[in-house]
């Protein structure tokens, strides 16, 4: 396994994760998704209604859970809880499947109290055994624990380990603890793949800034990796703020800005595991681009190295020829 640690952002850490931010807890269980009997349902419970913001896939066939996150974040970007299962995408799986994905979100609102999002992974065009997934949010709803145990483990497809990071920035007139967890290996190309990820803060944020905070974020890092250059349907990365109010403002100005720095810096650490755990990767590199006129040459140039087959033939075979 390749060890990203020496690479990770300045700042980061990979002992800490999102159960370090005040006021999360999460439990894990096996519902029977997956034919293993391993952890595959994972639910996360805020103590109160979160400021909520995300980035999904791009893919025409985007699967129900991440339409009706989309939807449910345009009409009202607030949630208290999030419900993870793997071992099915619930993808490719029509009306039933949307039918699913709502059935999946009432019962995490029922066990949350308040607006929950649902996300999926795993195997596609297989219908959930939706009993069973009911089920299981009622188990981990009654353990729900500070630590969060088993919640990074029940993410997890084909990956062959957690992905965890931890970050803390002073902002305004506090320090605030930035924490996140993530899964994914395999179909990983720009603009995501294949990939689920959770970021929270206690930093108070207003949903405009969540969102600018977040596509800055996610811009910087799960956009800028490949391993196969295949894509997906159900990549998600949703971040988690508390919601301001009278006794507790918004950040703003150069508040926002350190924030924005560490919630960046979560991001790419994220990132940096999913690439270093690609399915059968054995080596990772980053690329660097000096002298490019702007940003977006900066981008052109590696994403055209990055993406080659031949580049990455010569990487995994340690030679050039």
């Amino acid at each position: 396994m390749i060890d990203t640690r020496a690479m990770d952002p300045a700042g980061v850490a990979r002992d800490g994760d999102l159960f370090a931010v005040p006021g999360v807890r999460g439990a894990a269980v096996a519902s029977g998704v997956k034919p293993s009997g391993d952890l595959d349902l994972a639910l996360v419970v805020f103590d109160e209604p979160m400021t909520a913001a995300g980035v999904f896939t791009r893919s025409a066939t985007a699967a129900p859970p991440v339409r009706l996150a989309r939807a449910q974040l345009r009409e009202a970007p607030s949630a208290r809880a999030v419900m993870i299962n793997s071992g099915n995408a619930n993808a490719l799986t029509g009306a039933r499947g949307m039918q699913d994905a709502r059935t999946m979100r009432d019962a995490a609102q029922a066990a949350s109290g308040g607006p929950a999002l649902v996300l999926s992974t795993g195997v596609i065009g297989v219908p959930l055994p939706i009993e069973r997934v009911t089920a299981g949010i009622e188990r981990a709803a009654a353990a729900l624990d500070a630590s969060g145990p088993g919640v990074a483990r029940a993410m997890l497809t084909t990956d062959t380990c957690e992905k965890r990071a931890l970050a803390r920035c002073a902002a305004g007139d506090a320090e605030h603890v930035i924490g996140g967890l993530a899964k994914g290996s395999g179909m990983i190309h720009p603009n995501m793949a294949t990939m689920l990820a959770l970021i929270a803060t206690d930093a108070p944020l207003t949903p405009a800034a969540a969102r600018a905070v977040l596509a800055h974020a996610v811009d910087r890092s799960f956009h800028e990796i490949t391993v196969d250059g295949d894509t997906s349907t159900n990549d998600a990365v949703l971040l988690l703020a508390r919601t301001p109010h009278a006794d507790r403002p918004p950040l703003e100005g150069g508040a926002i800005e350190a924030l924005q720095r560490a919630v960046t810096d979560v991001a790419r650490s994220l990132a940096l595991q999913v690439v270093a755990d690609g399915e059968g990767a054995t080596r990772l590199m980053q690329i660097h681009v000096d002298g490019a006129a702007d940003r977006a040459e900066a981008l052109a140039v590696a994403s055209a190295i990055g993406r080659s087959p031949l580049v990455k033939t010569a990487l995994a075979g340690g030679d050039p020829n």
